[in-house]
């Protein structure tokens, strides 16, 4: 899915999502698509909550709200920003790097 063009991906008030930084991933919802022509999309992080193994990831209202915007090569960024957080669409994941 990296390399898939993201702006072919369907985008909903609810879906899935996941907000990259360098080394990490967060798992994050939806919240908001905003504009007629929806490039701009608001997103919150989700709490995540493992049992028996398995990482189970809910909407979570206190947390943090990043706002993307899709860019010319199709990759969603955080609004005014460069390529170092960006989005991805279909699957909710957590991952944090080690400390070096």
């Amino acid at each position: 899915m990296a390399n898939q063009d993201q702006s072919q991906q369907v985008i909903f008030v609810g879906a899935g999502c996941t907000v990259n930084f360098i080394n990490d991933k967060y798992p994050a919802t939806v919240i908001e698509i905003v504009g007629h022509k929806k490039r701009r999309v608001k997103v919150q992080v989700d709490s995540t909550k493992v049992e028996a193994g398995v990482a189970i990831f809910s909407p979570n209202p206190k947390g943090e709200v990043y706002d993307f915007t899709i860019r010319r090569n199709g990759r969603w960024y955080v609004r005014g920003s460069g390529p170092g957080i960006y989005l991805t669409f279909g699957t909710r994941c957590l991952y944090w790097a080690p400390e070096i």
